[in-house]
């Protein structure tokens, strides 16, 4: 029996954008980039968590730490971009706050109270960085348990011996709920992906629903694949020693940014490396204006509700099930 979708105008507006962003969108452990961005004591970087702006340091003592990117005095940023300071200063009036996120200085005003940048949560996974905007979210390698499984026993990826070779970004003209739903099924695979991928969605195609974490898995590609609810996907390509990580991020109710880090290991040639970015981006450009057909029927009016393969479409069930439980939740 097929299940039905969640209302076509949950996609459409920008009521429901707020929503999810109020919601579903500050759950959870989201992909940042490259590690490396904060290695150093005094480093900083910054991000968005889907309409949270975030700053990550590495305090002078070595810890990492995140916090919300809003000054305390009237919400402007205090950070941009990323490098190394002892200090980070709102260009607005000047207030200053130390890389453990405590008020440093507020020009002219003396302050009865403990002020500070909002916490959030951050971890690492071997080169990769991520964050969170509960601090109660539960650890980074919990959650991702069962993929980093199939890291190790199908694809054989090291998470230690990569090295980010680039990012790539795409805006899409279609909901970020569009663009997760179209990558988490394979059921498109045997007809849009024929030539980049050819296997993917046949009956050796392996589904596995953990929580808030999707995985797929096919053995004789070598090739595994997460995602963690509600924005982080993630990709190894054991046979090219290649990594993929995927942040997705809502821009609008009908626009979504996609940034994509190809990640290789130490020892793959530039031009092994450059081939398989030529060929993944090629799968994206197939996706790609399928998620704007979608969201162009779903803004038409023409249908309320869609219908899911109960098998092949199992990870977009269990997506949009995770979305109604944020949702009471709130």
């Amino acid at each position: 029996m097929a299940t039905r979708t969640i209302p076509a105008d949950w996609y459409t507006t920008t009521e429901s954008l707020a929503h999810d962003r109020a919601t579903a969108l500050r759950q959870g452990w989201q992909y940042i980039g490259p590690a490396t961005d904060v290695a150093e004591p005094g480093s900083f970087t910054t991000g968005d968590l889907a309409g949270l702006p975030i700053v990550i340091t590495r305090d002078v003592d070595g810890t990492l730490r995140g916090f919300a990117n809003v000054c305390r005095h009237r919400g402007a940023l205090v950070a941009e971009g990323c490098g190394r300071r002892r200090t980070l200063q709102c260009r607005y009036h000047g207030w200053t706050y130390r890389l453990d996120g405590t008020l440093h200085r507020s020009p002219g005003m003396t302050l009865d109270e403990d002020v500070r940048l909002p916490a959030i949560a951050v971890a690492t996974l071997g080169p990769l960085l991520f964050a969170a905007a509960d601090p109660r979210t539960e650890p980074l390698e919990t959650a991702l348990g069962p993929f980093l499984d199939l890291l190790d026993r199908v694809a054989g990826v090291e998470l230690g011996r990569l090295v980010h070779r680039c990012r790539l970004e795409h805006t899409i003209a279609a909901n970020w709920k569009v663009v997760v739903e179209n990558f988490i099924e394979c059921y498109h695979c045997p007809l849009v992906h024929t030539e980049t991928l050819p296997g993917y969605g046949d009956d050796n195609y392996r589904i596995g629903q953990f929580g808030s974490l999707h995985t797929q898995h096919l053995d004789d590609q070598r090739f595994c694949f997460a995602y963690l609810f509600p924005t982080t996907q993630l990709s190894a390509y054991g046979h090219e020693s290649a990594f993929v990580a995927r942040a997705i991020t809502p821009e609008g109710p009908d626009r979504t940014r996609v940034a994509l880090d190809y990640w290789f290991l130490d020892d793959c040639a530039d031009d092994a490396a450059g081939r398989y970015v030529e060929w993944f981006e090629r799968v994206i450009g197939e996706d790609k204006p399928l998620c704007e057909s979608v969201q162009h029927g779903l803004a038409s009016g023409a249908i309320d509700r869609g219908y899911l393969n109960p098998d092949a479409e199992a990870g977009l069930a269990a997506f949009q099930q995770l979305l109604l439980d944020a949702f009471d939740d709130a």
